[in-house]
């Protein structure tokens, strides 16, 4: 007896079908028995969304075979909003630029358009309201990560749809569907690699910053409740970003001494100043064999380095993915907007920074899912 399944859900199943084949040109849906078994339902629940598919005009009856009308085209007009400078057109936070250049990809590939709006705060020309007013006609806003809080309510006020990557899972934001970033997540998963490469005294190296200090914080949080419970050993040390000789020279000076203090860990809870760090630990040959270095990546810069930097990233193909899916489900019914909640967990990227007992037990793709909360 099959289980049961919502019928709401196969409606929602059937309408991607639907969108996907029309984008590739394929205008016959396969038969009830075997829609049922591909989305493991009963041929009643599927012949009960197939009809609802019928009556909104989107299937209708030829013969012996179902067949999909035709795609009218791009229902609605989709917009993602990034934080960048004006005069590179890049993001402030790399991550979200990978995320941009996938989804526009990705959308492209199911012939649809994304308009990227970038706004830069240090640009006197721009304000948060003429910002706003430019995206007036945009039916979806894909909301990345805006430092000027005094956007986000003006964004709400110009488009009804939006879609918000939360890094913080706010509770703002229950009136909009949100893709959240488990930064603690990111954390324990730190504290869980330094763990099984059997490290007992980590330093934590935070970047100065104003706009994204509560990720950060986030992440340092998640570390600890993990790292604490093993009865190890941590600190955490802020590197003021001062393009000076002096500064430089005194940061690594902080990495010498935890180091030489018997510190045999690194956790960069942003790669920013991944190579400050990491630069004189490698020419001494202490990485891996005395010292495990674990970074996030939001900044690109860990997973440029030579020799690879073991990071832990939010996932952008699992983020555009789940964006794409509420594209496709609102090009099928615009008029319905479903809020809803998604947690993405962090995902490890494997490098050459961290000792090799850790690989004995597990691969690191695994440790991420395991921590999934």
């Amino acid at each position: 007896m099959k289980p049961y399944v919502k019928s709401s859900k196969i409606l929602e199943e059937l309408r991607l079908l639907l969108r996907e084949r029309q984008c590739r040109g394929e205008l016959i849906l396969p038969g009830i028995r075997e829609l049922a078994k591909e989305f493991d339902a009963s041929c009643g629940t599927v012949i009960k969304s197939l009809n609802q598919l019928r009556d909104e005009g989107l299937i209708y009856q030829e013969k012996k075979s179902t067949r999909i009308r035709p795609a009218a085209g791009q229902v609605l007009r989709y917009g993602f909003v990034y934080t960048g400078h004006r005069g590179s057109g890049c993001c402030w936070f790399a991550a979200y630029d990978r995320l941009r250049f996938l989804l526009e990809r990705m959308m492209n590939k199911q012939h649809l358009q994304l308009e990227c709006f970038l706004y830069d705060p240090e640009d006197p020309a721009e304000t948060p309201e003429s910002f706003a007013a430019g995206l007036a006609g945009v039916d979806v806003l894909f909301v990345s990560l805006i430092s000027d809080l005094r956007v986000m309510p003006l964004l709400r006020q110009v488009c009804s749809r939006l879609v918000i990557l939360d890094p913080c899972n706010s509770e703002d934001n229950r009136d909009a569907s949100c893709i959240q970033l488990d930064n603690r997540a990111v954390g324990r998963i730190a504290a869980e690699l330094f763990i099984q490469a059997r490290c007992r005294n980590i330093l934590c190296v935070i970047p100065q910053a104003k706009s994204t200090d509560i990720l950060f914080r986030l992440r340092l949080e998640g570390f600890a409740e993990l790292f604490a419970n093993e009865q190890r050993r941590f600190s955490v040390v802020e590197h003021q970003n001062a393009d000076t000789l002096k500064s430089l020279q005194m940061f690594r000076d902080r990495i010498d001494q935890a180091v030489s203090e018997g510190g045999d860990g690194i956790f960069c809870v942003s790669d920013e100043n991944i190579s400050e760090i990491s630069e004189e630990l490698f020419r001494s040959g202490k990485v891996p064999s005395e010292v495990s270095i674990v970074a996030f990546d939001g900044a690109n810069r860990a997973i440029r380095h030579s020799p690879p930097i073991t990071t832990i990233s939010h996932g952008d193909e699992q983020i555009a993915v789940e964006l794409l899916k509420l594209a496709l489900r609102l090009e099928s019914n615009p008029r319905q907007f479903p809020v809803i909640t998604r947690l993405i967990a962090p995902q490890v990227y494997p490098g050459a920074t961290v000792r090799k007992v850790m690989k004995e037990h597990h691969n690191a793709q695994l440790i991420a899912g395991s921590l999934q909360v």
